[in-house]
């Protein structure tokens, strides 16, 4: 059974998928987490690595040597399956999938 302290108290959360577009919803957890006051690392991960509301971004989830507690995977539903078995090898506790692209679009 999981721990539910990983979800409800986290000591360190990846945005898989974090973005540089405000509009876009990668953009918007991470800044929920920053506006959250959240007091623990926060890690965003996007290919373009560079710097997000004033945190450091990963290029992958493999390039952050701490463990992780709680990652969002805010990517298309195509990128899903191998984000969440690099988080399974990660030893990422808790992912939660925001995405769209699954069954709402028809038949599987």
């Amino acid at each position: 059974m999981t721990n539910m302290r990983y979800l409800f108290e986290p000591q360190s959360i990846a945005v898989i998928g974090a973005s540089y577009d405000t509009a876009k919803i990668g953009y918007k957890v991470l800044e929920n987490i920053v506006l959250s006051s959240y007091l623990h690392k926060v890690y965003p991960i996007n290919p373009r690595g560079g710097e997000i509301l004033g945190l450091q971004v990963f290029k992958t989830l493999e390039d952050i040597n701490e463990p992780i507690d709680l990652a969002f995977i805010v990517i298309p539903a195509k990128l899903v399956f191998d984000a969440v078995k690099r988080c399974a090898e990660k030893g990422v506790k808790i992912a939660l999938i925001i995405t769209s692209g699954f069954s709402e679009v028809g038949n599987i």
